[in-house]
């Protein structure tokens, strides 16, 4: 089995170092801020649609006369369904 050559990169307190004593930082800086900037591109848009979806669902169980509505169609839908 072959060693590597290359050292494994580890993320440690939002800092990319190594395990190898010669050199403790990583080196491959421009993969770490293509890594980075990847990242923030997926996680805005998912962040976006997670902030919109709980405000909704605040606002749906805020409103009292919204949940009395829905509470009244159901009832409704239930009574229609007996006849």
């Amino acid at each position: 089995m072959k060693a590597s050559k290359q050292a494994d990169l580890i993320l440690h307190k939002g800092h990319i170092t190594t395990l190898d004593p010669k050199y403790p930082e990583a080196s491959n800086l421009l993969g770490a801020m293509l890594a980075g900037a990847t990242g923030l591109v997926l996680a805005l848009p998912l962040f976006g649609v997670v902030a919109v979806i709980g405000e909704t669902v605040s606002q749906v169980v805020a409103d009292r006369r919204l949940r009395a509505r829905y509470r009244a169609a159901r009832q409704i839908a239930a009574s229609c369904e007996k006849i």
